[in-house]
């Protein structure tokens, strides 16, 4: 079994739930938070199967929102300084990142 921390029992609960419907099989449990932790008393995680822990981390990383894929160019109006940009990954105006590989975020 391998564990997955931290989340919040709503986190928790949720991805409980996709864990579930998917058939992978877990054991969720909680352990007394930190003074400074931002999920209150105490914050869950879980234990998966060896076997299915890249099926549950990737299911987790679906939950948040982060996808693997490719980076997206980006058209629209820049929210910093307004100007139209059209299939960039960076204003030309102000220099503001448009866009970014979500990949980058799940290393830390």
């Amino acid at each position: 079994m391998k564990i997955i921390p931290e989340f919040s029992m709503e986190e928790a609960e949720a991805i409980g739930d996709i864990f579930d419907k998917q058939g992978i099989s877990f054991e969720r449990d909680a352990s007394p938070a930190s003074a400074k932790n931002k999920y209150g008393l105490y914050t869950y995680f879980f234990c998966v199967p060896d076997d299915r822990f890249e099926d549950a981390i990737q299911m987790i990383k679906s939950y948040y929102g982060f996808l693997d894929g490719p980076v997206e160019a980006v058209s629209g109006t820049c929210p910093a300084c307004g100007a139209t940009v059209t299939n960039v990954f960076e204003c030309p105006e102000c220099g503001l990142t448009l866009s970014f590989d979500q990949r980058d975020l799940m290393k830390n």
